[in-house]
């Protein structure tokens, strides 16, 4: 996998030398990266807050946004760089927004008046651009009441509920931000033991963050379609039931393989033997963590 190194879309230099990097794609949320050096002077200098980290083999880019130096007992100095994709700018912006509409034209509304043609000239994003979004948005009708609300949160949780993914496209060439909407696509894709493609898996359900109705502050109920136990409100947002199984894929399995395949937002299926239970959901997250020893994938689904 080759890294580059962008500033205001100029070249800086290509990422190597690192001990690790840890590059995490999500399909409706924000994506990030760790990367960690040994410290040299010139490795810290090269790489600055609010440059951009290029992956080539996915197209996709992250911002920096922390760096360290640790130095440990034994004297040994390390630099370690985070950030996020590039996403993260929609949390740049707040609104709000109390109405009936459909999907399609609420993101539209929000990319438009925050970052693309604000009515406040200093609130606008000279290069950022939307890309022409999906016209399947339209049959989505919403009744939403947000109030001083990041655009990110607002964007990934109305996606999630109908399994779309976002992206913030860097376009190195035209020195463009673009917004996307995509869907991923139906994968053949099997992860199962006994296919020889994983390593390990994980089960898990969980419901003890589960909210399924939001009570806001002039009385109403976001809907009445729980009673009983069954009913759990919340302040501030609907939380799903949390069961779901991860995995990590061999890297060397020549089944499925991984960007060519499936990528991130497909349909896949994963099975579990052990319960005899199989999931065709999207593929949610992609975690890429690479070192000295190889490389390694971790997937998880909706």
């Amino acid at each position: 996998m080759e890294y580059y190194i962008y500033k205001n879309f100029e070249l800086q230099g290509i990422l190597a030398g690192f001990k690790f990097i840890n590059w995490v794609r999500s399909y409706n949320d924000v994506g990030e990266f760790e990367v960690e050096f040994v410290f040299t002077k010139e490795i810290y200098e090269l790489l600055q807050i609010n440059d951009i980290i290029y992956k080539k083999s996915t197209k996709e880019a992250c911002i920096i946004l922390e760096k360290y130096i640790i130095t440990n007992e034994l004297g040994e100095i390390t630099l370690n760089i985070k950030g996020k994709s590039l996403s993260y700018f929609l949390s740049y912006r707040v609104f709000q927004y109390t109405s009936e509409t459909n999907l399609y034209d609420f993101i539209y509304k929000l990319l438009n008046e925050n970052f693309i043609n604000p009515t406040i000239s200093n609130r606008r994003i000279n290069n950022f651009r939307a890309k022409t979004l999906p016209q399947e948005l339209k049959k989505f009708i919403l009744s939403l009441d947000y109030r001083n609300e990041e655009v990110l949160k607002a964007i990934s949780e109305q996606l999630q509920e109908v399994d779309y993914g976002f992206r913030i496209n860097y376009l190195i060439n035209e020195k463009i931000f673009e917004f996307e909407v995509y869907k991923g696509k139906i994968s053949d894709a099997i992860f199962s033991f006994q296919f020889n493609n994983i390593s390990e898996q994980e089960y898990f359900e969980n419901i003890s963050i589960e909210k399924n109705i939001v009570a806001f502050d002039d009385g109403r109920y976001s809907n009445n379609n729980f009673s009983g136990l069954s009913r759990k409100e919340s302040t501030s947002e609907i939380k799903k039931l949390e069961k779901n199984i991860e995995f990590v894929m061999l890297d060397i399995s020549k089944q499925y393989k991984y960007l060519i395949d499936w990528n991130l937002g497909d349909v896949v299926i994963a099975r579990n033997e052990i319960l005899g239970i199989e999931f065709n959901k999207s593929v949610i997250r992609v975690e890429e963590f690479t070192e000295a020893t190889g490389n390694y994938i971790t997937v998880a689904f909706e």
